[in-house]
């Protein structure tokens, strides 16, 4: 009788770890998933920038945080600069002139200071270094306007 007992308790813990790993080997689907979709979303990206070199065109993208976030294509010009592609758009915009250039401080309603977030952009995924006002454009770049917290607070 209790070779019988310890029969059955051997195909209940073989039944037991056997169920927990296969669910253990079916958990990375779900992940590798997401990086193929994250490498589909950066294709995209890259797409849109191939066509805007190829079209003459600056790409501009204006992200509210929680409030949404709007794309645009620009028509270039040799006059283009980080500032004058925003002004290019029907944003109401607020502005602050300092002997530097100037400063955006608002965008349809979202003000700087609001819990510390502020306007800052980049071109080309990098953070401008220089006035907008200042930052030439060419032909294929990639604006992004971000409310976003000011990482010296």
């Amino acid at each position: 009788m209790v070779v019988i007992q310890r029969i059955g308790f051997l195909v209940f813990v073989v039944l037991l770890f056997g169920c927990g790993l296969q669910g253990v080997v079916e958990a990375p689907e779900a992940p590798v998933e997401r990086v193929e979709t994250s490498v589909s979303a950066l294709q995209e990206a890259e797409q849109i920038v191939a066509d805007a070199q190829e079209q003459q065109e600056v790409v501009l993208v204006v992200d509210f945080a929680k409030g949404g976030m709007r794309e645009f294509a620009v028509p270039y010009d040799s006059d283009l600069t980080a500032f004058s592609v925003l002004e290019s758009t029907e944003f109401e915009l607020e502005i602050e002139e300092y002997s530097f250039g100037s400063l955006v401080t608002g965008i349809n309603g979202v003000h700087a200071g609001t819990n510390n977030n502020y306007w800052i952009y980049y071109v080309n995924d990098g953070l401008g270094t220089v006035a907008a006002d200042s930052y030439e454009l060419l032909p294929g770049d990639s604006v992004k306007w971000s409310f976003e917290k000011d990482i010296n607070l």
